[in-house]
């Protein structure tokens, strides 16, 4: 995932493999919620595919040099 915020709530739910960013590594289990003061690159762990279930109440908010120049694409 490219360094995102959030203009909302997003809950993701690890299902399979791994992530880290800058709070920690979740594994399979865990949930992590982040909102608008969490800004993070969550990178996939090299151990097995890293699959999660994600849910977010309003779209993400692209907060590196080139994700900035895509945001105006992603709003719905």
């Amino acid at each position: 995932m490219p360094v995102h915020t959030h203009h909302g709530c997003e809950v993701t739910l690890v299902v399979e493999g791994s992530f880290s960013d800058v709070r920690g590594r979740f594994v399979p289990g865990d949930i992590d919620i982040a909102d608008d003061s969490i800004d993070h690159k969550p990178v996939a762990g090299a151990e097995a595919d890293c699959i999660c279930f994600a849910v977010c109440d309003a779209p993400v908010k692209l907060t590196g040099r080139f994700g900035r120049l895509l945001n105006p694409l992603i709003r719905a």
